[in-house]
């Protein structure tokens, strides 16, 4: 991570001599930086979050949090305000914050995660307390949070003791919270906010509401109401000029949105634009409402909101982690992507219980025979994305006589935001056709973000996956090489020629081509004949 976020209370609030006490409060400190270096947001995603939220945290510049101010009438103890702090690496590439960052006003926006906590009654106490932790370690990251519990098995929600393990999980690391009694009104299929500032007052403070999934009705009697039916409200009802819904989060012991090519495992991104019929029409087949249900949920609300929110489904065991994995909530906060890239091959990626899931990217898909002048496509608008790209200048009329008979298919995502053009090619000795990857861009405005390069490299996998596999070249000082590697079947160095000026990696999907030399020395003539149609380099 790019810039150390530090937690204002290190090493104590209070310099008492208590040691035991300030001991637990550094164990307390260790175990944040720790979780929120286990994130490990590169500078670009660092950059981003730091121009996003306000953290109720100090960020010092790089080198180790500030020494405390000793409260009022406090006799400073050297041997505390010298006393080392816990090791932290040092990291390149310091992003210096800005002063509107580290001014300590309360922010003008509110940005708020809404935290679904289903079946409450059969988390541990234990991984409890680790969700109020980590729900302490958000809101000190700048997310405010209000909590919606859901669980069938309590019959009495009216008890406190229906609601005080959640409380006592939060405030046992010093953030409040209050259990809301009278916000919802529920009438027959309609639930709604019928007293929005019982659930705002707490939020502008500070606090942490938190709402039982219960709602008065017509008669005001109070009824047991589906706690996805209160996050719709909730979604519906809150958003303002001063309140930014930037996170939906639930946390399932049943985990994220099971994926059918990863047994055990869940789907590691969902773009919902492109996949939410594929996906649902699957768990409505597989009978598995409850994770429907959770989908919808998220794209009705998804939609709603801005493109730069985002929905959450994980555990709570995983959402209780601390030191020795990595917390799915944080990495979120601080990165908005993934555990780990939803394109990498199922077989060498690890299994997941978390869901990320986005409103996403629209894709269209071009068939073979596709000719890049169609009226359907936006020539100019093509062109424009792989120069921005790529950084050189294309040239459309060499481009085009040589690919534009022979297109196997187009991906375009957005608004030409990222593309695949993939041709057939046919080796000069003979041979069956080979399943070129001519060009993958991706703009510069889309990359790193929203997993625009994810998302279509992965349909272009799943529209070619009938046939044998992609095969593509690349420069091999290419800085997007590792990127290609993580994703290939197999690479080949193209032996250099006498009159060559380029030294070309290749790159294939193909299952099992490692058996067939004959078929490699194919794909490496079809590497080798290609010619570029880039150009000079654009300036900038």
């Amino acid at each position: 991570m790019a810039a150390l976020l530090v937690d204002p209370e290190y090493p104590a609030r209070s310099h008492s001599s208590d040691n035991s006490s300030n001991e637990k409060e550094d164990w307390t400190n260790r175990d944040f930086y720790l979780s929120v270096l286990r994130s490990t947001a590169s500078k670009r995603e660092a950059r981003s979050y730091l121009s996003r939220f306000t953290p109720s945290v100090s960020l010092p510049y790089l080198g180790g949090p500030a020494k405390p101010t000793p409260r009022a009438g406090a006799t400073p103890r050297p041997d505390r305000h010298d006393r080392k702090p816990p090791a932290v690496p040092n990291f390149s590439g310091n992003i210096l914050p800005t002063a509107s960052i580290l001014s300590q006003e309360a922010p003008e926006i509110v940005h708020l995660a809404l935290v679904k906590i289903r079946d409450l009654s059969s988390i541990t106490d234990h991984t409890l307390h680790g969700v109020g932790r980590t729900l302490g370690q958000l809101q000190r990251l700048g997310l405010s949070i209000a909590v919606v519990l859901d669980d069938p098995a309590i019959a009495d929600w009216r008890s406190p003791d229906a609601t005080n393990r959640i409380l006592a999980a939060i405030e046992t690391y010093g953030r409040k919270a209050r259990v809301i009694d009278g916000a919802l009104a529920n009438h027959g299929s309609d639930v709604s906010i019928s007293i929005p500032q019982l659930i705002l007052a707490p939020l502008e403070r500070g606090v942490i509401p938190i709402l039982a999934p219960t709602a008065y009705d017509e008669t005001q009697k109070l009824v047991y109401t589906d706690a996805n039916d209160i996050v719709d409200a909730l979604v519906s009802a809150l958003p303002s000029e001063k309140i930014s819904l930037d996170r939906l989060l639930f946390l399932d012991s049943a985990g994220g949105i099971p994926a059918p090519d990863r047994p055990n495992g869940a789907h590691v991104f969902v773009n919902i634009q492109q996949e939410f019929a594929s996906i649902s029409a699957a768990l409505e087949k597989d009978g598995n409402d409850h994770h429907r249900r959770a989908l919808v949920t998220m794209q009705k609300a998804l939609a709603q909101l801005p493109p730069t929110s985002s929905g959450l489904i994980t555990t709570p065991i995983a959402a209780a982690a601390t030191t020795k994995t990595r917390n799915p909530l944080i990495h979120n906060l601080l990165t908005d992507k993934p555990a780990f890239s939803s394109s990498l091959p199922t077989a060498t990626s690890p299994l997941t219980q978390t869901t990320l899931l986005k409103h996403g990217t629209p894709l269209k898909i071009f068939p073979s025979g596709t000719k890049l002048s169609d009226p359907d496509i936006d020539l100019p608008k093509l062109v424009g994305l792989i120069e921005d790209s790529f950084g050189k200048r294309l040239d459309v009329e060499h481009y085009l006589k040589r690919v534009d008979e022979n297109i196997a298919g187009l991906i375009i995502a957005g608004d030409y935001d990222g593309a695949a053009i993939v041709t057939w090619e046919y080796p000069q000795s003979g041979g069956e056709r080979v399943c070129y990857l001519d060009k993958f861009a991706v703009a510069r405005r889309a990359q790193g973000q929203g997993g625009v390069a994810d998302v279509v490299f992965k349909a272009m996998v799943c529209l070619f996956e009938q046939t044998e596999g992609i095969v593509w070249r690349s420069r091999r000082e290419n800085v997007v090489n590792k990127w290609y590697f993580e994703r290939a079947k197999g690479t080949w160095k193209i032996p250099k020629q006498p009159n060559d000026h380029v030294e070309w990696t290749m790159f294939w999907t193909t299952e099992n081509v490692k058996t067939s030399l004959k078929r490699i020395m194919e794909y490496e003539e079809v590497c080798k004949t290609i010619e570029p149609s880039l150009r000079e380099v654009l300036k900038r």
